[in-house]
């Protein structure tokens, strides 16, 4: 777009009990440029909160920082995406996990290349346990994560993207969408109703928003290549248990694609907790 320099970017990174992570996406984020940009944190019960763990830190960070944070009651990732989001007024959102580094330049590279009525894809490269361990806010910030992609990690890469192009138009399930790295469209987003809050204890709610906004005429845009984000291994960030996906969950071909319970039906909670 031609006001890609000026454009807002609200960066929504989704925790749960991920401390040193998160500092290692601040880390990233902030050794870019970063004009125009925000963070909320969509914190999915941890204690302390985010907020606590890091309330001496963030004024380091050339951003601001907002926490949107809910009580524990198992995996509920989307209620705490759709909570975040409308904490936003800008026009383009982009979506992390925060134990998904990304590449410093993450932010401009969406910037850049966002439209009107799209969503975005990156890629999503998973790190060894030992190479994790390694990382620190510093050494993010100099950008070491961004060189632990081997060659056969490369080629996977761009075999991924040409796949992605090829059947861009013809399947519902691409470009393929992973929820650790992709940006959207606020309108687009706001048209679907953002993420379904019947994916409670369950994942693949980051699919199910891209069937959802494919369904509603959207097309998507891989950069798995160009937009990449690295996921700690699995020892420096383990994985939230849920419990196995019913295929009814998923909306069939040619059904609403407004979310069943999305943001518009968001339900207040006694313990829920927003900062500035």
């Amino acid at each position: 777009m031609s006001t890609t320099a000026t454009t807002l970017v609200s960066v929504i990174i989704s925790s749960y009990q991920q401390e040193r992570a998160l500092k290692l996406v601040l880390a990233a984020l902030g050794a870019s440029v970063t004009d125009s940009m925000e963070v909320v944190i969509a914190d999915d019960g941890s204690e302390p909160t985010m907020a606590e763990q890091l309330a001496g830190e963030i004024t380091a960070y050339p951003f601001p920082i907002r926490w949107c944070w809910q009580e524990d009651r198992g995996f509920r990732k989307s209620r705490a995406l759709d909570r975040a989001v409308m904490m936003t007024r800008s026009p383009l959102l982009v979506f992390l996990d925060a134990d998904c580094i990304p590449q410093r330049d993450l932010v401009e590279i969406y910037r850049q290349r966002w439209q009107p009525g799209e969503f975005l894809t990156g890629g999503v490269i998973f790190m060894s346990d030992g190479f994790s361990a390694r990382l620190d806010p510093q050494k993010v910030a100099d950008g070491l994560h961004e060189h632990c992609l081997a060659p056969l990690q490369r080629a996977l890469q761009w075999r991924r993207r040409f796949s992605d192009f090829l059947s861009r138009d013809r399947q519902l399930e691409r470009p393929r969408l992973l929820g650790g790295n992709f940006a959207v469209c606020r309108e687009l987003f706001d048209r679907v109703d953002g993420f379904d809050q019947v994916f409670h204890h369950f994942g693949k709610e980051d699919s199910d928003i891209r069937n959802r906004m494919r369904h509603a005429g959207a097309r998507g845009k891989s950069l798995v290549n160009v937009a990449r984000a690295f996921h700690l291994g699995e020892s420096h960030a383990p994985s939230t248990d849920r419990a196995t996906l019913p295929r009814s969950y998923y909306i069939p071909a040619g059904q609403n694609p407004l979310a069943r319970r999305g943001c518009s039906k968001v339900v207040p909670e006694k313990r829920d907790r927003s900062s500035d």
